[in-house]
Order: structure tokens, then C-alpha cells, then sequence
């Protein structure tokens, strides 16, 4: 049974970005943003790339644990975890 989810509006503030070098940037890095969730979380280190297409994308930080296996630290709630 599927229960009914109440999104809750988010406000995002102290929006901060903070620009790669120019040999980052000819790699396709843009910078990094850093910001404030609902006045309670701070996020940073979230990566602004754009792709070889042009398209704008962000990564965020990754832990890597002693396998050399890749954890997501943030991620959408409806984005699956990687195996």
C-alpha cells in the first residue's frame, strides 16, 4: 500500500558559487555551488559542469568507501541508490 506523500515547499538561500580554474574549466568544470536548505542544512561541494552537448549538470559530493566503491552523500529521494 502506497501512502501519500506531502512534498513540503523548500526554500533555498545563501546561494554561493565559487569558480574553477580556467584548466578546470576547459575540462568542462564550472565551479561549485554551496547553499542553505530550509534555514537548517547547509550543502556544499555540489559540482556545476557543463557537458560536452552544453547541457548544465551538477554532481554531488561522493564518499568512497575502503573498496573504492562510490556513495552518494546527496541525491534526489527518487533517485535509486547505485548497487
Amino acid at each position: 500500500m502506497n501512502k501519500a506523500r506531502r512534498v513540503k515547499e523548500l526554500e533555498i538561500t545563501s546561494v554561493k558559487f565559487t569558480g574553477a580554474s580556467r584548466e578546470q574549466v576547459m575540462t568542462g568544470l564550472l565551479g561549485w555551488i554551496a547553499f542553505i536548505v530550509n534555514g537548517s542544512l547547509r550543502v556544499s561541494g555540489v559540482a556545476l559542469r557543463k557537458t560536452a552537448d552544453g547541457r548544465l549538470v551538477t554532481s554531488s559530493p561522493v564518499h568512497v568507501d575502503r573498496y573504492g566503491e562510490l556513495h552518494s552523500c546527496l541525491r534526489p529521494i527518487d533517485e535509486p541508490c547505485p548497487p
